[in-house]
């Protein structure tokens, strides 16, 4: 440190005569404490644990808003029928491997973790060992159970703001206790441990047994109005409430990571954390895009209740709370490696495919199903599929897929529309750095699309709220790029829209607008 300090001085003389020309105490001091401070801070950092739904990547945060990737970890989803679950053991293993993930030099100011939101899993708390494999988010194995409960779907919205729906928590927290031979005996023994992935892996690092509210807020079993969990949902799961894991705010004292004295003192939803990555308007839509793509608009819990969308929970303190009107698409980049499988791609080959986007003038309609329609449907949807594709070319195929992305979208866009003013969008995540993307939403919604610089919007967002709750220098807003503008090409704009209604008529009806 002390030699990085007299090279930056060094290498300043110009400056340094100046001063001495001058010759003004004050500002010379001044200048040398500016130096120390960008020697020694600009070490100093955020550690963040991103758990998305293919892997667990470890990120170093700088207070100049720098980010490192210290580490990658994939996690491989294994889908059977409506089963989707990964193997709880090796991400036990990833987990403990992160303890040794840090930077050479600096110093870590605080530790964050954002995690998908509805994997559960099931495990010894005594031993923090798994005991199942970790069910995914796009698990369905509860939808039968689901079907058979009579339940007033709008009492569940207005506590929980979501829907009744198999995706959520509550019906695989449901089964694992009634599928895991050991539960009964670790329940008895107050040892069983039961949640959100990311109750599992505050345990993992800090020894805590604990969640966030906006992650429990994914549950159905959370009441965002009380703030505790719902004796009358977790009785009709047949979930005892103790077994649960204690909720706190997604800004807490959440424990220290093993062997360190670093403190963890953000836990939170990963879609909640990117869209803090923006200084996103009220009248502004942003649409993170990564495996599904998800829709904020902020506002204020049941502004209006549109039983199409979600009420979502975005983050909290011990004071507050906020929320976004919050719509889903399943498949985006989903439905992109549905189609590479589809067509037997490597993901190089996909990559150029993608990268041909903006040069298909009238790609195929792409039926695109996968994973089930999101919002505003929520339901399985018919065949995926793409419509009088046999002599098509691959290219215009994934062109095709990504139409479909931005189609689903765009319909979502007009159900919020009916309810709030909005005037223009916020873009970011992997699939929207793909060249026309943006231009073909603006072209499709008429309104302007601004597109975030930096694809990790999650792990920044996690990081800005971190600076915020340690009282330290905040973080900058990510840049944007220049607005994409709805293009004046009449005929362009006209076809597009032509092949928009050509795949609305393939899909179910959507529930009415209220």
């Amino acid at each position: 440190m002390l030699v990085g300090l007299i090279l930056h001085v060094l290498s300043l003389p110009k400056k340094l005569n100046e001063c001495v020309k001058n010759w003004s105490l004050k500002s010379t001091v001044l200048y040398f404490c500016r130096i120390v401070y960008k020697v020694v801070m600009d070490k100093d950092y955020y550690w963040i644990v991103d758990i998305g739904s293919t892997s667990l990547r470890v990120f170093a945060v700088y207070l100049d808003g720098r980010m490192q990737l210290l580490a990658s970890y994939p996690l491989v989803t294994e889908f059977n029928g409506e089963y989707a679950e990964y193997d709880a053991h090796t991400l036990q293993t990833i987990l403990q491997q992160t303890l040794q993930t840090f930077p050479s030099q600096g110093v870590a100011l605080a530790a964050g973790i954002a995690c998908q939101r509805s994997t559960v899993m099931i495990w010894n708390k005594q031993s923090g060992q798994p005991l199942h494999a970790a069910l995914s988010w796009a698990d369905r194995r509860a939808h039968a159970w689901m079907q058979t409960v009579s339940v007033d779907p709008h009492w569940v919205r207005s506590i929980t703001g979501l829907r009744w729906s198999p995706y959520y928590g509550i019906g695989k927290l449901r089964w694992l206790l009634q599928h895991v031979p050991e539960a009964e005996i670790l329940k008895q023994q107050q040892c069983l441990g039961l949640g959100p992935l990311v109750s599992f892996a505050v345990q993992q690092l800090t020894g805590q047994y604990s969640v966030d509210e906006s992650i429990a807020a994914r549950t159905l079993l959370w009441n965002v109005v009380q703030r505790g969990w719902e004796a009358p949902l977790c009785a009709l799961a047949q979930i005892p409430m103790e077994l649960l894991p204690p909720v706190k705010s997604t800004l807490a004292d959440y424990g220290y990571l093993h062997a360190r004295n670093i403190p963890l003192k953000l836990v939170i939803a990963d879609q909640s954390a990117a869209l803090h990555a923006l200084d996103v308007p009220d009248d502004a839509v942003f649409i993170n895009i990564g495996t599904g793509a998800f829709m904020f608009c902020r506002a204020p819990l049941a502004t209006w209740n549109d039983a199409a969308l979600l009420n979502s929970l975005i983050s909290s303190d011990a004071n507050q709370q906020s929320f976004a009107i919050e719509a889903t698409v399943n498949g985006a980049g989903a439905a992109l490696q549905w189609a590479a499988q589809h067509l037997g791609l490597s993901d190089a080959e996909l990559k150029t495919c993608t990268s041909n986007f903006e040069k298909i003038k009238a790609p195929p309609v792409f039926i695109n199903t996968v994973s089930g329609l999101g919002s505003p449907w929520w339901q399985a949807g018919d065949e995926t599929r793409w419509l009088d594709a046999e002599t098509i070319s691959t290219d215009a195929k994934i062109a095709g897929v990504i139409e479909s992305i931005i189609f689903l979208i765009a319909h979502n866009i007009e159900r919020m529309a009916h309810h709030l003013r909005l005037r223009e969008i916020y873009l970011s995540g992997g699939v929207s750095n793909i060249a026309g993307f943006a231009q073909c939403l603006a072209n499709l919604t008429d309104m302007p699309v601004k597109l975030a610089q930096q694809s990790e919007t999650t792990v920044y967002g996690a990081a800005r709220l971190l600076a915020n709750s340690i009282n330290a220098a905040s973080l900058a807003p990510l840049t944007l790029s220049a607005a994409f503008m709805p293009s004046t090409e009449s005929n362009q704009r006209i076809a597009l829209r032509s092949r928009y209604h050509v795949l609305l008529k393939h899909l179910p009806a959507s529930e009415p607008v209220l």
